[in-house]
């Protein structure tokens, strides 16, 4: 899933109080897959965004949408939108098939005087939802994500990063749409990141062309953003994923560490 948007119509005040980014999952439509070791997980994959992206966000829980039930297609569910300085994601879980071990994207508002900005320079969305396929059963189910060590299976810490980025808007976003141009994504830290050559995108641009390359902390590695993962293969966000971030309209702190690099 790359994205869902939804057209209102509402006058709200506009508040940005100064506060940590954060990203807070909800579990509401999830199932027992999301035990404490996959939460745990969970929040450590969302604790590397919050460590580097320095945005304030308005708050939109005055706002509800009917969005399809992330455990249950079939099924619709009204949610709320996400507090001030927040980014809900919500979660669920069912059979994805073979070939895929997650679905992740954006949601967010159209129409006039709304409390998150979302163009062609800027993304702001009013929330997210990811699922997972609970019927795959070789995940790697990392007990402490901040260590590194070798396994076998798929590993659910890098999944969930990715997913996560594409609630953030890569692959997703209409500023990232609005990049994309002759199959590269053209955004300038990107660019620069990938040695001053824009980086080649999947034919459909929801992700960076299969096996582009990056770094972490110096260190080569496959791009998270990327469209495959192998087994017993861990993905950190590299420099050129966190640039797209930034050229999609994050502000992104430079500089830092990777709280489980």
């Amino acid at each position: 899933m790359r994205r869902q948007l939804l057209t209102v119509t509402l006058t709200l005040a506009l508040t940005r109080p100064a506060a940590a980014f954060d990203i807070a999952f909800d579990y509401t439509y999830g199932d027992s897959f999301f035990d404490a070791s996959i939460q745990n997980i969970l929040d450590s994959a969302a604790a590397v965004y919050e460590s580097r992206i320095t945005d304030t966000l308005a708050d939109t829980s005055g706002l509800s949408a009917s969005i399809a039930n992330p455990s249950d297609p079939n099924q619709q569910v009204t949610v709320q939108a996400s507090p001030a300085d927040t980014l809900t994601i919500y979660l669920g879980a069912r059979d994805l098939g073979s070939g895929t071990l997650g679905l992740g994207g954006p949601v967010w508002f159209e129409g006039d005087n709304l409390p998150r900005t979302v163009s062609d320079s800027e993304f702001e969305p009013a929330f997210g939802t990811i699922t997972f396929n609970n019927a795959f059963n070789n995940w790697y189910i990392d007990p402490d994500p901040s260590t590194t060590e070798s396994f076998s299976g798929y590993d659910f810490y890098s999944v969930a990063l990715h997913e996560i980025g594409h609630v953030m808007g890569i692959g997703s976003a209409p500023s990232w749409d609005a990049q994309i141009q002759n199959g590269t994504f053209t955004g300038p830290a990107a660019t620069a990141a990938n040695n001053g050559a824009a980086p080649n995108v999947t034919s459909d641009g929801g992700h960076w062309a299969e096996g582009t390359q990056s770094t972490v902390n110096g260190q080569p590695q496959e791009a998270a953003m990327d469209p495959t993962i192998g087994n017993g293969q861990r993905k950190q966000l590299t420099d050129l994923d966190w640039a797209a971030l930034d050229d999609i309209g994050w502000d992104v702190q430079s500089n830092s560490v990777s709280p489980n690099s």
